[in-house]
């Protein structure tokens, strides 16, 4: 098994799996030929800005995987990560795990102060028994 701890590897990998070219990635992208060359030849370190995304969102895997090797590789589905697109889910994951539990606990807490308002649980209620 190939080890993927270049950006190069992981590329390949992935458009394995897909079953994807690099005229395919020309073409989603809008890169030029030369540099999605460089890509898949390790002439570049590093993938960033709207090329990361649009190659990472057409392979199927996530940013944080595609452009650093951290888990998980699949990409997050909107019905998965409740704060899409406000906060993308590779945003979250290649933070260090306080950071995520930090964010977790300061989620938990706006929650609870919410469902304290009155308004709200009456409206959370409504909604309930309509749905």
């Amino acid at each position: 098994m190939e080890s993927l701890d270049t950006l190069s590897a992981r590329l390949r990998s992935a458009m394995s799996a897909k079953g994807v070219k690099a005229v395919d990635l020309v073409r989603v992208t809008g890169a030029k030929p030369p540099s999605v060359h460089k890509w898949l030849t390790g002439g570049t370190k590093n993938l960033k800005g709207q090329n990361l995304v649009k190659t990472a969102e057409f392979l199927g895997v996530s940013d944080a995987w595609l452009a650093h090797g951290v888990p998980p590789r699949e990409r997050a589905a909107s019905l998965d990560w409740p704060f899409y697109p406000w906060i993308p889910y590779e945003q979250i994951a290649v933070l260090p795990e306080s950071s995520r539990a930090y964010i977790a606990s300061s989620i938990r807490r706006s929650l609870s102060e919410l469902e304290a308002v009155p308004a709200y649980e009456a409206s959370r209620q409504k909604n309930e028994r309509a749905g």
